[in-house]
């Protein structure tokens, strides 16, 4: 059991002395002997001493790999190494089952990659040797660089700075002996610390190709526009409807071919409830069921069998005669139908883009052809999250977070852009943007230095790249399904009958009755909102348990 001692004197550090040996390829050996004062009457259960090195800078990831940790007299101390999501090296070194006090060393040695910094007319080190990662005061600080082989001492130039982050204070001593630069400084208080400075001439570093230095830049820029040129041509090649040269006439009687719902779809290339509202209204209208309000709900009698029905309006009137209810189950209400008219909506959507498809008006299943792109874009995004969770990234999660968050106003944008402009479809927009960004502004406040900070890792910059792409695949293929050039001859005949409907819309006082037949056209060709919103219930039900 560990048995814990008050603690009348604060740990300092005695002296802090560090050697940093410069191999020609770039790599640093840096050797720490820490001597830490826990005073006679402190007797210590726990992690001795807490080291904390950043390895993630503005435009740079340095890698740091620990080579070994000792003492006084050169035995092995434990060290366990955390992962705090801060873009910093954790280690706790020390036995937590064992008591230190009084003076101890010690000795950490850990190899550092590519922390050189590669300018045009030199070459630099920029180490923070114990700059505000100590929470203990700091009497003596030494930092001993040795230059590589082959450089020339007296072209070397260093500098350094002392005391808090950003001070340009030089409040120590620099000098060389032979190759060696030898920094000393102290004492610090808490958060202060020695930063040194040591520029080599070009030439005696190996310097690394640039594009294996940011490879990730380049592909995490290049990958999205590429992409984007990609969809964008598969788009005008395999997208776009083909082109007919035929004018809008208009169409005075509704066309035979089509029935409400399929020109719905031949609009908007999409099933949506309009369409399944209108299917269930023009059942009323062709003299199938009637539909009377009851209070808040809808009560439907059945006057037709639905016998000679095909496809899916078949299945859509088999989805509302399965809550009928009394002696002859020839009424039913919109409350009984809850709970499983959904599933029948879904048959029905299937069998209305295949009925589209076998008229000839499309090649394929428009939402096969958006189902494809759209699990593409989703593979990607889920295989990249899971790159990122084990790469422990927390704050470039967050960034996947705030992208997932976003892809809902671009859809809704998208949609927006390409059908109709309503002003409720722009007060739904600015919502979600809105929302989008209330979410990200919150998030950003609290994590936003340590989001900035991960953007600068050049794998992260390609990560994001990936998921750019895979937005750009997911939101161009929404848009990728065609008609035939029969389709777009039907829908130029179906917007010469939507002419009319409008003509017939505002003309509904003086001709009620032609009214009443022509509102599952209104509702699909979204004249008037008001309509739609009395089957409003129709809607709330539909898009339930989806």
């Amino acid at each position: 059991m560990i048995i814990w001692f008050l603690i009348f004197n604060t740990p300092y550090i005695k002296d802090y002395e560090v050697r940093i040996d410069i191999r020609k390829d770039g790599t640093l050996i840096v050797n720490e002997k820490i001597v830490v004062d826990f005073s006679d009457n402190l007797v210590h259960g726990t992690y001795s001493i807490y080291r904390k090195i950043p390895y993630l800078f503005p435009g740079k990831k340095i890698r740091i790999n620990l080579i070994s940790v000792r003492d006084s007299v050169g035995r092995s101390i434990p060290v366990e190494e955390e992962d705090k999501h801060d873009y910093y090296v954790h280690w706790k070194i020390g036995n937590p089952q064992e008591y230190v006090q009084g003076t101890q060393l010690y000795d950490i040695t850990y190899e550092v990659k590519n922390a050189i910094n590669y300018f045009k007319e030199h070459d630099e080190i920029y180490w923070n040797v114990t700059l505000g990662e100590w929470k203990w005061e700091i009497k003596n600080v030494s930092c001993i660089v040795n230059l590589p082989e082959g450089v020339d001492s007296n072209k070397v130039k260093w500098t350094f700075y002392t005391g808090k982050k950003g001070s340009l204070k030089q409040e120590g001593k620099a000098l060389r002996e032979g190759n060696k630069i030898i920094f000393t400084a102290g004492p610090f208080n808490v958060g202060e610390g020695l930063t040194i400075v040591v520029r080599i001439p070009k030439g005696v570093l190996v310097e690394p190709p640039w594009i294996t230095r940011n490879w990730g830049y380049v592909v995490g820029i290049l990958l999205p526009l590429i992409t984007l040129f990609f969809m964008l041509k598969r788009y005008f090649e395999y997208g776009r409807d083909p082109k007919v040269e035929q004018s809008i006439m208009v169409e005075y009687e509704p066309i035979k071919e089509l029935k409400p719902a399929e020109m719905g779809v031949l609009i908007d290339e999409k099933v949506d409830e309009r369409d399944i509202i209108a299917t269930i209204v023009d059942f009323a209208v062709r003299g199938y069921i009637k539909i009377k309000c009851v209070g808040y709900d809808y009560e439907i009698e059945f006057l037709r069998d639905g016998n000679d029905l095909e496809g899916y309006e078949r299945t859509l009137f088999e989805g509302l005669k399965n809550g009928a209810y009394g002696p002859s189950k020839n009424f039913t209400t919109l409350s009984n139908i809850i709970g499983s008219f959904h599933e029948y909506v879904s048959q029905a959507k299937d069998e209305l883009y295949d009925s589209l498809v076998k008229k000839g008006y499309f090649d394929r299943n428009p939402e096969e052809t958006r189902y494809i792109y759209k699990f593409i874009g989703i593979t990607i995004v889920v295989l990249v999250s899971l790159l990122i969770i084990v790469r422990q990234e927390s704050p470039i999660l967050l960034l996947l977070i705030w992208f997932l968050f976003l892809l809902r106003p671009l859809s809704t944008l998208l949609s927006f852009l390409k059908s109709e402009r309503t002003a409720s479809k722009f007060l739904l927009l600015m919502l979600e943007l809105l929302i989008f960004g209330s979410v990200v502004f919150m998030q950003f406040y609290s994590f936003g230095h340590y989001v900035l900070l991960g953007i600068t890792d050049p794998m992260n910059i390609l990560f994001l790249g990936i998921l750019l792409s895979a937005a750009i695949v997911a939101l161009i293929g929404s848009v990728m399904p065609r008609k035939t050039i029969k389709g777009v001859r039907m829908l130029k005949r179906v917007l010469g009958f939507k002419e009319f409907i409008e003509r017939v819309e505002k003309d509904r006082e003086r001709n009620p009755r032609m009214f009443e037949k022509i509102l599952p056209y209104v509702i699909i060709f979204k004249i008037k909102e008001k309509w739609v919103s009395n089957f409003g219930d129709f809607i709330s039900y539909i898009s339930r348990d989806r």
